[in-house]
């Protein structure tokens, strides 16, 4: 990973986290830091006195542990910040589902057939042979994922069938 990469990666991380951006003084904070330079030097060197430096740079180190979710300092932001690269990287993988692509010529009710094959079987490899049932945001108990599937359907079904009618 590179210094970019670290201060997108440390932006994106902080904004899901709290719904703003980094600061001008956080990045340069990040970004000397990175260089391994001392809070001293950078307060040299920005005309900041080192205790404004030093208290950004701590405020800076407790934000990213809330938005890394592990403990993040001066001495290990680095390995933080690759750490939650990877794992964003992994769940992006492990959350890919198909996409429905209908011709004007195609069946539709075989593409949606199709569509939710694919997201049933995305679905149950990621959860179902880990857990057997899910718990749906909004309902107290959980739910076996052939409800799910049922209710997805539906909704695919309806949504296609009214975009349909509307083109017509």
């Amino acid at each position: 990973m590179n210094l970019e990469e670290a201060l997108k990666v440390a932006d994106e991380a902080v904004f899901n986290k709290t719904g703003e951006y980094l600061t001008d003084i956080q990045k340069l904070i990040l970004q000397e830091s990175w260089n391994k330079k001392t809070y001293e030097e950078i307060a040299k060197q920005e005309y900041k006195s080192f205790q404004h430096i030093k208290n950004e740079g701590n405020g800076l180190w407790k934000l990213l542990t809330d938005a890394l979710s592990e403990k993040v300092n001066k001495s290990n932001f680095r390995s933080a910040l690759e750490r939650h690269k990877r794992r964003l990287h992994q769940s992006e993988e492990n959350s890919v589902l198909p996409t429905l692509s209908v011709s004007p010529t195609s069946n539709p009710e075989k593409a949606i057939d199709s569509l939710v094959e694919e997201v049933r079987k995305k679905v149950k490899s990621s959860y179902e042979e880990r857990y057997g049932i899910i718990k749906v945001l909004g309902m107290r108990e959980s739910v076996k994922l052939e409800s799910v599937y049922k209710v997805f359907c539906l909704v695919v079904q309806k949504t296609f069938w009214s975009l349909k009618l509307k083109k017509q």
